[in-house]
């Protein structure tokens, strides 16, 4: 806009304010901040979705990855700051997976406001300048650090690099990420969570010594059991497992606290990816069929999967589906919260924290998608599976 004074105009340029939720999503501030880096550095600003370059949309062990797409359309559709082209995909897979996101440079003095970093960035320099002085410590010679220049709202450009430096001294013996980001980064076990890919970019040679942590994955395997049911909530999973013996619907079935999404991790069904922790004395040979079925050696056995009624409980549910094929919902809990349901027992996403949810749109399981799903559209509220007591799982 322009403000007259006398005989002299002003200039003063105004750009759309900045979203909360800019603030509020990490994943969103490193998108925008790396097309930024891409400008810095003479590359042509743009990103191929994929878990290498956003991981965030692939820990499908956290909710909120429909939410963060969702986020990066917003960017596209409103404010023009990218463009989205999407890839042809194969049945089961995201509908973003290698998608391309092309940074619109008009948008660039927008973002640098919102990010705060002017054209011209003094981190950066500080940033590339460290990278160069501990480049012999690392096999790429630094290129892929310098490729993802990191913000910390506590710590220098040159703390970070110098804890990247340290890297290749602690890889000399087995570590597992946890622990090598604790020794490495100011003794926080978790800075390395969403950057284990650079890590293996930094040092390819050394990366055979990252320990994969495996999911610990918590079991209750009757005598001779004949089905497999995961549930998603905790308390539920130990009532169920206290009245396994006496309740009706549970005879013959194998308990798994499937952990919110923890079991539907890609690799769950992969040897030395999962322990399990049984909470019942079992019999060598169950446990040895359990097993077997559970890595994909042995007999296909039917599972169900029982969560909250809502749309994050439906998307486990999908999620599930793509590592277990043949899981469905559970009729029997489902049916006794439906009775809750319609009495009026249910309550309003916003009032629990739940409104940034996403609608998994299918399953893949015919009762979930028929009756489970419109009925949590129609009233666009949630039950949680706590309601229920065992001792209503009974067979009608």
């Amino acid at each position: 806009m322009s403000l007259y004074r006398g005989a002299a105009f002003v200039v003063v340029k105004t750009y759309r304010q900045r979203p909360g939720w800019v603030d509020e999503e990490i994943f969103i501030q490193d998108l925008l901040n790396l097309f930024i880096d891409k400008v810095d550095r003479g590359v042509k600003p743009q990103v191929r979705v994929n878990a290498k370059n956003t991981p965030q949309l692939y820990d499908f062990n956290n909710e909120d990855t429909h939410y963060l797409w969702g986020l990066v359309t917003v960017l596209d559709n409103e404010y023009h700051i990218l463009t989205v082209k999407l890839s042809r995909v194969k049945a089961g897979q995201e509908t973003y997976d290698n998608a391309q996101l092309l940074f619109n440079v008009d948008s660039e003095l927008m973002v640098r406001d919102w990010l705060q970093r002017p054209v011209f960035d003094p981190y950066a320099s500080i940033w590339h300048n460290e990278v160069a002085k501990y480049a012999h410590q690392f096999d790429d010679g630094g290129r892929a650090l310098s490729d993802h220049i990191i913000h910390h709202a506590d710590k220098r450009a040159e703390d970070i690099v110098y804890g990247f430096s340290l890297l290749r001294n602690q890889l000399h013996r087995p570590l597992t990420l946890r622990a090598l980001s604790a020794r490495c980064f100011w003794g926080d076990s978790k800075f390395l969570d969403k950057r284990e890919v650079l890590v293996r970019e930094l040092l390819p040679s050394l990366s055979v010594n990252i320990i994969i942590r495996p999911l610990l994955i918590n079991v209750y395997i009757p005598e001779r059991f004949s089905h497999v049911l995961f549930i998603e909530n905790q308390d539920s999973f130990l009532q169920l497992v206290a009245n396994a013996r006496r309740c009706v619907a549970l005879q013959g079935c194998a308990l798994v606290y499937s952990a919110g999404f923890r079991g539907s991790s890609s690799r769950v069904r992969t040897p030395q990816a999962a322990v399990f922790s049984h909470l019942t004395a079992f019999k060598d040979h169950d446990r040895e069929r359990f097993e077997k079925w559970w890595f994909c050696n042995g007999e296909t056995i039917p599972c169900f999967f029982w969560g909250d009624m809502d749309f994050a409980g439906m998307a486990i549910l999908a999620a599930l589906k793509k590592t277990f094929s043949n899981i469905q919902a559970w009729q029997c809990g489902y049916d006794a919260m439906q009775k809750y349901y319609h009495s009026g027992v249910h309550h309003k996403p916003s009032s629990t924290g739940r409104q940034r949810q996403k609608d998994p749109e299918v399953t893949g399981c015919e009762y979930a998608d028929n009756v489970l799903l419109p009925l949590i559209r129609a009233t666009g509220e949630f039950l949680d599976q706590e309601v229920v007591d065992a001792g209503e799982l009974i067979v009608s």
